[in-house]
């Protein structure tokens, strides 16, 4: 069984979310329209306190452009180590 916690973005999770980075890269499959975070979701994130990185293109697929990912606060780069790595 999941827990309820899993689902309810109220839940007050027990660490320091502004050491938290949270990526998402553009989706590889051809055909596949569906996006790993919307900008709803990065708004959500960051009044959380975690820090959110983008592919550069993450959204287009889905009609999300890259400067609502950038209004949302999230970091957008088209360099992937840059989004991938811990520091």
């Amino acid at each position: 069984m999941i827990s309820n916690r899993l689902y309810n973005f109220n839940y007050k999770m027990p660490i320091d979310n502004e050491d938290m980075k949270i990526a998402a890269i553009k989706e590889r499959e051809k055909g596949e329209a569906r996006v790993a975070i919307t900008p709803d979701m990065v708004k959500m994130y960051v009044r959380k306190g975690f820090r959110v990185f983008v592919e550069r293109g993450i959204g287009v697929a889905a009609n999300f452009t890259d400067s609502e990912y950038e209004v949302a606060w999230a970091a957008v780069s088209s360099v992937l180590l840059e989004i991938l790595s811990d520091v």
